[in-house]
């Protein structure tokens, strides 16, 4: 990862929604602790079994959290600007991967240096408490979604809450994260296409009719 320069790094973190609860000798204080980094297409933030205490907030660009399971890969999440991964507890031995899908600029912070700021904010501990549910519950529906959902409401749920990342997901990767093979994704998304709901190439996916994706998904 390339580091930035301070200025940079103050206005990055200035624009994160997560720090506007701070006052300005938090927010400084914040400031001294992180680090700003650029990450290039592929790049990879750790890799399996690395030792990281580190958190890390992700200001441009997406990264995929993947693990291997049964010698296949299985994408966990999506991260998008605005929202944070890694140990904010302490140090721990990670069995998975975080990878840049493009190119991406995330804000770090050891683990401890971070577990200090939440103890001393309660608003920002709330803020962090919400998102974490807010993942949570993404999680979950993703599993209703596996379980109970056809293959057609399976992908357009999916198109419609990572609409942002379409443009950086393979057919593969959203086969990993619907629990589809890719052949099903892409006759899936074929369809949508033939019935004017999307459009796509190689660039990525393109929304046409957001509506009716979602009453689909319902």
């Amino acid at each position: 990862m390339a580091p930035l320069g301070s200025n940079a790094k103050y206005w990055y973190l200035k624009n994160l929604s997560f720090f506007e609860c701070l006052t300005d000798q938090e927010f400084d204080d914040l400031a001294r602790m992180a680090q700003m980094h650029l990450l290039p297409r592929k790049a990879f933030v750790y890799g399996r079994e690395d030792e990281t205490h580190y958190v890390y907030f992700v200001k441009r660009g997406h990264l995929k959290i993947a693990r291997m399971v049964d010698g296949r890969e299985l994408i966990v999440d999506v991260i998008s600007p605005g929202e944070f991964f890694g140990e904010i507890t302490g140090t721990s031995i990670v069995d998975e991967v975080a990878e840049a899908l493009d190119e991406a600029t995330v804000c770090v912070f050891r683990s401890e240096d971070f577990a200090r700021i939440l103890d001393s904010n309660s608003k920002l501990n709330r803020e962090i408490l919400k998102h974490v549910g807010d993942r949570l519950v993404r999680f979950k529906e993703r599993l209703v979604d596996i379980a109970f959902r056809d293959a057609r409401s399976r992908v357009a749920g999916f198109i419609v809450r990572y609409a942002e990342e379409l443009g950086f997901l393979t057919h593969q990767e959203i086969a990993f994260l619907t629990g589809l093979s890719r052949q099903t994704v892409t006759q899936t998304l074929n369809a949508f296409r033939e019935d004017g709901l999307i459009t796509f190439d190689r660039s990525g996916i393109q929304v046409v009719q957001m509506d009716e994706l979602r009453e689909m998904s319902a």
